[in-house]
């Protein structure tokens, strides 16, 4: 079975339970499409090997990469406990042609999950038991970090941003973490229905300003909706009566940022308003401050750029340092500063011919003044 991110086809093989929790999140299209661009394995317990190996440790996590017989491996997870996963990529992963990856979880994790699960759903910020919270992570830490290689290979990147559409033009909401991008675009959402979805988190962009959904769910937590009673009572609706009562009760003990959900777009917002691509219209770059209004201003095309590219690789980052910590065992290896360069050249071609802005954002600024600030400037 295969998904397509942008230009890039990726084929996913395996048996085990997480390929189908994350077959079902990224929207699988039958098999047929061109291509595969990338293939990823994801199975159970890697064959034995050995070579030369680098390895280290930060806070509670453990780390290596090994060249096993022409493979690069990576391997990350908990000091005391088993390695989360494994991952052997098999082909240079910026040349032309299919790259194939083996991604490697533990054979027991599914009794595990059934096991634990109740215990796991109460200590979740999304009351997610072990598989989902496997699937959640290889998406986010292994599979965006692989498709990012594969899609600069065809003169696309991942961006670290929401976007909107509007008749097929879009306007991107980038930034840090946390910095008010979903916030934003949930409040822009639902003030306007002549708005449509094109992406959270990630999507993906062309040199030429094509603009792609990225098909993984939003991650919507208690605060992105705290002045949004509409959308709130939306993402309260699609969850279980246990799931509700989860919610309410983290984000009352825990605090907004410790409880969260992840929804589908369609579910959201219905199918009519979520778009699978558009052409760049406008990008703005989101920034924090502590006190003050929200204002907008222009911004250079070049210093845009080049502020996304350290957001990307910030994302990014724990699975790519692995990787140019490998470099140093792979003739071919890539480099992060390799994939930040690359990247930055990506959108300095498709931000230079579009207006470019840099918004500042107040803490507990409302979210429908942001959404309004930020759109006002939009020449749709």
């Amino acid at each position: 079975m295969s998904a397509r991110l942008g230009r890039l086809v990726i084929e996913f093989d395996g048996s085990h339970p997480v390929r189908d929790l994350i077959e079902s999140e990224l929207g699988i299209t039958p098999a047929g499409m061109a291509g595969p661009d990338l293939t990823i394995n994801i199975g159970a317990d890697p064959p034995q090997g050995a070579g030369p190996r680098l390895s280290g440790s930060r806070l509670a996590l453990r780390h290596s990469v090994a060249n096993i017989d022409g493979a690069l491996r990576v391997s990350m997870g908990m000091k005391y406990g088993g390695t989360f996963y494994t991952v052997d990529v098999h082909d240079p992963l910026l040349e032309a042609g299919n790259v194939r990856v083996d991604v490697y979880l533990g054979k027991n994790l599914k009794a595990w999950s059934r096991v634990t699960t109740p215990l796991a759903r109460l200590f979740s910020r999304d009351a997610s038991n072990l598989l989902e919270t496997a699937a959640k992570n290889v998406i986010y830490e292994i599979i965006d970090p692989l498709a990012e290689y594969r899609l600069l290979s065809v003169g696309s990147s991942l961006v670290h941003a929401s976007g909107l559409n509007r008749s097929g033009r879009t306007v991107l909401l980038a930034g840090t973490g946390g910095v008010g991008k979903s916030t934003s675009l949930l409040s822009a959402m639902s003030s306007d229905t002549s708005l449509a979805y094109i992406g959270d988190d990630m999507v993906v962009v062309d040199r030429d300003g094509t603009v792609y959904r990225h098909p993984k769910r939003i991650q919507v937590y208690a605060y992105n909706v705290g002045g949004n009673p509409k959308v709130r009572r939306r993402v309260l609706a699609g969850m279980s009566r246990g799931r509700r009562l989860l919610w309410r009760t983290r984000a009352g003990l825990l605090g907004a940022k410790q409880s969260r959900t992840r929804v589908r777009a369609e579910e959201l917002f219905g199918a009519e308003r979520v778009d699978d691509r558009g052409e760049l219209g406008c990008v703005i770059w989101l920034t924090t401050t502590s006190k003050g209004r929200p204002g907008i201003e222009p911004m250079e095309a070049s210093t845009l750029a080049g502020r996304c590219g350290v957001a990307l690789l910030d994302e990014l980052w724990d699975f790519n340092r692995l990787m140019s910590l490998g470099s140093l065992l792979m003739p071919d290896g890539v480099t992060s500063a390799d994939l930040q360069a690359r990247a930055t050249e990506v959108y300095l071609a498709a931000f230079g011919p579009v207006p470019c802005f840099e918004m500042v954002v107040p803490y507990r600024a409302d979210p429908m003044r942001l959404a309004e600030v930020a759109l006002s400037v939009v020449d749709w």
